[in-house]
Parts: C-alpha cells; sequence; structure tokens
C-alpha cells in the first residue's frame, strides 16, 4: 500500500513529497514566512509587471514576496516551461496551496512555489522516480551510481551500448520499480533531443543522443538528487 499523505513541516527548509492512497503523486513544500504575507495583485498590477524586464529569477521571486531559493527541474521532460517562467511566475497569484495536475519536470513548482503543494502526474515510471527521491531509497540511488560508474568507464561506443542496454531492460518490464525508475531517469538524460516516445507495442524507442556520449556528467546529475535543496 502506498503511503499516506504527509503534513508539511511548519519551519522546515525542506520540500516533502509523497504518494496519495489512490497513486496520485503528492508533493508538499513548507510555507516560508514571506510566503504567507504575499501580497495580492490586482489584474492591473500583473500586467505592469508581466511587461518589466525580469533579468533574473530573483527578480522574480522578489515581485511574489518569496523567499524561496529556485531548484532546477530534476529531469529532462517534454513540455517543460523554464523558458516560459518570465511570463509565468508573475501571474501566480497570492494563494495558501497549489495544486498542479499534470506535473511532469515541474518547472513552476520548482522554481517559484514555498505554499503546501499538491501535484499529480499520471505517468507511473515519472512518479515512482519523484517517491525514490523523496525517500533517498537506497534500491534506486545504488542501482544508479552503478550505472553511472560503468558510464564512465566507458568508451564512446561502449555508452552507445549501455545506453540501448538500459533502454531493452526499460521495454522487458511495465511495473514501476527503483530500478525501473533509474533507467527511466537515465534515458530522459541520454535519449536523443530529451525526446519521449512510445511506439505502437508501447515501447521507449527513442535512439541514443551521441553528443551525450562525449561530453554528459551523469554523477552530478545524480549527486543533485541527493541535495539538500532538492530533498
Amino acid at each position: 500500500m502506498l503511503p499516506p499523505t504527509m503534513t508539511p513541516q511548519s519551519g522546515s527548509s525542506q520540500r516533502h513529497w509523497t504518494l496519495n492512497n489512490a497513486g496520485l503523486g503528492i508533493l508538499m513544500a513548507p510555507t516560508s514566512v514571506a510566503s504567507s504575507t504575499q501580497p495580492s495583485h490586482s489584474t492591473d498590477e500583473l500586467s505592469d509587471e508581466c511587461d518589466s524586464s525580469f533579468s533574473s529569477t530573483e527578480q522574480m521571486k522578489l515581485n511574489l514576496g518569496t523567499i524561496q531559493t529556485p531548484c532546477k527541474p530534476l529531469l529532462k521532460w517534454p513540455g517543460g516551461k523554464r523558458s516560459e517562467l518570465p511570463f509565468i511566475v508573475p501571474r501566480i497569484p497570492s494563494h495558501s496551496r497549489y495544486f498542479e495536475p499534470f506535473f511532469g519536470g515541474g518547472s513552476v513548482y520548482f522554481d517559484a512555489i514555498v505554499s503546501p503543494s499538491y501535484v499529480n502526474d499520471l505517468h507511473p515510471d515519472l512518479m515512482m522516480f519523484y517517491c525514490c527521491v523523496q525517500n533517498q531509497q537506497d534500491d534506486f540511488f545504488d542501482f544508479l551510481y552503478c550505472q553511472v560508474d560503468n558510464w564512465e568507464n566507458a568508451s564512446p561506443y561502449g555508452r552507445n551500448a549501455l545506453y540501448y542496454e538500459v533502454r531493452s531492460r526499460y521495454n522487458a518490464t511495465d511495473c514501476p520499480t527503483e530500478h525501473r525508475a533509474a533507467d527511466f531517469f537515465l534515458l530522459r538524460e541520454l535519449a536523443y533531443g530529451g525526446m519521449f516516445r512510445i511506439n505502437s507495442n508501447g515501447e521507449f524507442n527513442v535512439p541514443f543522443g551521441r553528443a551525450y556520449g562525449r561530453n554528459k556528467d551523469l554523477r552530478t546529475k545524480v549527486d543533485n538528487l541527493r541535495s539538500p535543496k532538492v530533498i
């Protein structure tokens, strides 16, 4: 049985993630001091803010009255909104709770939301990935670091072979597990163009992004999943 919804700890600087009993993914962020005193904005005020030139994420946060340190999405996801944040963030109204039914990579949440938050995505591997990071699952990270070791010790040709080994293993089962979540993360990082495509047989079939074979720093990406600002 999946764990029940967690209650955010007041005053904590950490994010709290869980899955609810229905299998829907939920992430909950703590309420910062500033989030409870966010200024309310009229439509005219929001329009004026959107017309301004935002030079940094920090400036956008200042307009929202928040003090949260931004965090980048944890993995690549189609339809990510990072490039649209200068337009989205100034339009976020004053709120006490945040709900996002199609979470994906979570650009808006990770960058700008500090209130208790409830998010969902119907992709089981995506939510299993977030659950593994939330709980810092040993099986997930042990398996993931093993793949990173293999990656670092492989030649460019060997890295190509490793990618297709991961892809074949991922396509061999459809049951969300810690190991499958690790493979899912690797495919998201190494697939050509960051694509996510499934064929008529339900198999992930995106080829290897060969440029990644020369310059992809997987260890830094995985280390980031264990950083305090993420968990």
